[in-house]
């Protein structure tokens, strides 16, 4: 069977691809769910502050731990 893909279009890159269908679409969409409440954290956080700041420091804490 050939694929409908091809291999120099610049929109398939075979390796990306195998790298994200080996862990399942499950997975994809847990991290899907996962950036969005943390979206939405900073988000409330920075309507609540009016300030980047406080989102500043928890995403650098966060990127640390």
């Amino acid at each position: 069977m050939e694929s409908k893909y091809n291999a120099s279009s610049p929109f398939w890159n075979p390796s990306l691809c195998k790298k994200y269908l080996d862990k399942g679409i499950g997975v994809a969409l847990l991290i899907t769910c996962y950036q969005t409440v943390i979206g939405y954290f900073f988000g409330k956080l920075y309507l609540k502050t009016k300030s980047l700041t406080p989102g500043i420091l928890i995403h650098l804490l966060w990127d640390i731990l």
